[in-house]
């Protein structure tokens, strides 16, 4: 074994002069704490295991040197438990703006060129929203950067290519309960084709199941401005109007879809009950 580095341990063994294993742990001292970061082993040696081996020794130095807690990090592998480790929810935050734009200023004239090698390499390793992104930033720096648009063109063309294969994806994901994955794949199609009736709908109704009832009206009045004959969307959005409190935008909404669809339950029992709120407060004034 060999250790190096202040802030972390760093141990690999060897079968004579051949390294079969390393492994890197960060030094948490004021938790008194050891992180696992990474590691590597020769696949051909499995009895022991390099790795199972490397953690017996990082975890005889924790306990040598006073630390009191062994993390290995996420994932509920079997070999962890036969540390007697215990169990631990990780929970993520994702943090954006509202708009899911950046937030950022316009990039430096001078970094115009990394930039767009950037997004060719991007778009070489399959990465096409994040080869969009980059080349967008370019083109709000200098409009006419020939590069860059024509890379565009082509990442357009690709990715309305997918664009059926990506909304199948992207329902399969929403009727699962994955809506955060399913409204991030609705806005990247918004994003190719915003005439879209059936995204632009869907990516209404998941702000809709979320709450967001702002965000959903509106963009359930963009699809109904693509096709108004659909009364689904009518009831969506006289349902995300009232639940904004407001009452009159809503019943129009839902006599709309009532008017393309007569026996539309839904749309019938929401308007009742709105009405008899509304009879109820009349009265109590």
């Amino acid at each position: 074994m060999r250790l190096r580095g202040r802030c972390s341990l760093s141990s690999v063994l060897w079968q004579g002069e051949k390294p079969i294993g390393v492994q890197a742990t960060l030094i948490d001292r004021k938790n008194r704490s050891l992180i696992g970061m990474l590691n590597g082993r020769d696949m051909t040696i499995r009895k022991p295991a390099p790795g199972f081996a490397l953690h017996l020794y990082s975890m005889r130095w924790a306990i040598e040197n006073g630390f009191t807690v062994y993390d290995l990090q996420t994932g509920d592998f079997s070999y962890k438990y036969d540390f007697g480790g215990l169990g631990r929810r990780v929970e993520c935050l994702l943090v954006s703006t509202a708009s899911r734009r950046n937030l950022g200023g316009r990039l430096e004239a001078r970094s115009l060129p990394v930039v767009l090698a950037r997004a060719k390499a991007l778009h070489q390793a399959g990465d096409l929203d994040g080869a969009v992104r980059a080349c967008r930033q370019i083109l709000e720096a200098d409009a006419a950067q020939a590069g860059a648009l024509q890379l565009l063109r082509q990442l357009d063309e690709t990715r309305r290519s997918l664009l059926p294969r990506n909304l199948s994806v992207a329902a399969r994901l929403h009727e699962a309960g994955n809506l955060a994955e399913a409204e991030r794949m609705y806005r990247e199609i918004v994003d190719i084709e915003p005439a879209h009736f059936d995204v632009r709908y869907l990516l209404g109704v998941i702000l809709l199941q979320q709450r967001r009832y702002s965000e959903a009206e509106q963009q359930i009045s963009q699809a109904i401005d693509i096709r108004p004959d659909v009364p689904a969307a009518h009831y969506n959005r006289g349902l995300a109007l009232a639940k904004l409190d407001r009452a009159r935008d809503a019943l129009a909404s839902l006599d709309h879809c009532i008017g393309l669809e007569p026996n539309h339950g839904r749309a019938l029992a929401l308007r009742a009950t709105m009405l008899k709120a509304a009879e109820s407060r009349a009265e109590q004034a």
